[in-house]
C-alpha cells in the first residue's frame, strides 16, 4: 500500500476500527496524510445512492435520507463556503457544485452565478431541480466527459475525502476550468480537536469511516496541490460543530441525537421573562465564537476550506 499524495510506502497504522463497518486507516508521515485501507472499488453511483444515506444521517433520532430534511438540516450553515465564493461572482459566471446534495449550497448562489450541480444521489438531484429549478448532473465527473473550460468556479466540499484517487478529480476539474478560474474545496480536518485535543475516545471510531478513502491535513492538501502544479490562494480551517456539541461529546463520549443544535449558534430554551436570559445566551454565543476562533489559529477545527487556482 502506498500513500496516494506521495507515493510513499512506509505508513503507520492509524485507526484498526471504522464508525458501522470493519476496515483499517493508515498513515504517511511524509504527508501527514491518512487513507482508508485498500477495499473493492465502490459503485458510486449506487453506494451514494442507497447505502450511503441509510449510514450516514444527520440525526440519531429519526435517521431520514429525504432531501428535504438534509436541505433544512444544513442550508443555514454555508457561511464560510459563501464569504469565499461571493469574490468570484458576476454577471455570465458559471459555478459547478460536485456533490452538491439536496441543493444547501446553490440555494444561496443562484442569483449570483450560472449554477449547476452534480450529485449521485437521484433523490436529491431531483430536489434541486425540482424547487432550485437548476440542472443536476447525476454521473461521477470523470464520466461526463464536460466540455473544457466550462466553469468559473468548481467548488467540491465535503466530497475529496471520498475519492480513490484525489490527483485524477482534481485534474479533471482544472480541464473544466476556464482561464483565471478558481476550485474551491473543503475537507475534514486529520487533526480535528476532538482526535487531537479533547481526545474523545468513541469520536475516534466515529470520525473514521467506509466512505471517507482521504483524511487530509494542510500538509498533504498543500503537497497534492502543488504536485498538480496548482496554486493555493487560500487555506482556511473552518470549525461547524459549536463549543457545547465538544463539550456534549467529552461527558458522554457519544454524539448528540441530532446535528441541528450543534451546528447553529448557540441557543438555549431560557425563561424568556428573566431579564438576564437575553444576556446569557449572548455569552455563550461570544465564547462559541471566541473558541471556534482559537482552535482555527491552532489549526484544529473540523473542516479546512482550500482556494486553488491553475
Amino acid at each position: 500500500m502506498r500513500c496516494t499524495i506521495c507515493g510513499n510506502q512506509d505508513l503507520t497504522l492509524l485507526a484498526e476500527e471504522l464508525r458501522n463497518s470493519p476496515g483499517r486507516v493508515f498513515h504517511c508521515a511524509e504527508c501527514d496524510h491518512g487513507m482508508l485501507e485498500a477495499a473493492a472499488p465502490l459503485d458510486a453511483k449506487a453506494y451514494y445512492a442507497t447505502e450511503y444515506r441509510k449510514k450516514f444521517t444527520p440525526s440519531l433520532v429519526a435517521p431520514s435520507s429525504d432531501p428535504a430534511h438534509i436541505f433544512a438540516m444544513h442550508q443555514d450553515s454555508q457561511g464560510n463556503r459563501l464569504k469565499l465564493v461571493r469574490h468570484f461572482s458576476g454577471p455570465g459566471k458559471a459555478l459547478l457544485e460536485i456533490g452538491c446534495s439536496a441543493g444547501q449550497f446553490l440555494a444561496h448562489c443562484r442569483s449570483d452565478f450560472e449554477c449547476c450541480g452534480l450529485e449521485l444521489d437521484d433523490a436529491c438531484a431531483d430536489h434541486v431541480t425540482r424547487h432550485l429549478g437548476l440542472p443536476v448532473h447525476r454521473q461521477e465527473l470523470a464520466a461526463l466527459n464536460l466540455p473544457a473550460a466550462s466553469f468559473d468556479v468548481v467548488a467540491a466540499f465535503q466530497v475529496l475525502e471520498h475519492v480513490e484517487d484525489p490527483a485524477a478529480f482534481l485534474a479533471e476539474i482544472r480541464r473544466v476550468l476556464r482561464p483565471g478560474g478558481k476550485i474551491i474545496l473543503e475537507v475534514p480536518n486529520l487533526h480535528d480537536a476532538l482526535r487531537s485535543l479533547w481526545r474523545v475516545p468513541a469520536y475516534e471510531k466515529f470520525y473514521f469511516h467506509e466512505a471517507h478513502r482521504q483524511y487530509f491535513s494542510a500538509t498533504s492538501l498543500h503537497r497534492l496541490s502543488r504536485n498538480l502544479g496548482l496554486t493555493v490562494e487560500e487555506l482556511q480551517f473552518c470549525q461547524d460543530y459549536n463549543a457545547f456539541n465538544h463539550i456534549f461529546w467529552h461527558f458522554n463520549n457519544a454524539p448528540q441525537q441530532d446535528c441541528r443544535f450543534g451546528l447553529a449558534a448557540p441557543e438555549f430554551p431560557l425563561d424568556a421573562s428573566q431579564p438576564v436570559a437575553a444576556q446569557i445566551n449572548a455569552l455563550c454565543r461570544e465564547f462559541d465564537a471566541s473558541y471556534k476562533a482559537l482552535l482555527a489559529g491552532a489549526g484544529l477545527s473540523s473542516n479546512i476550506l482550500l482556494l486553488l487556482s491553475a
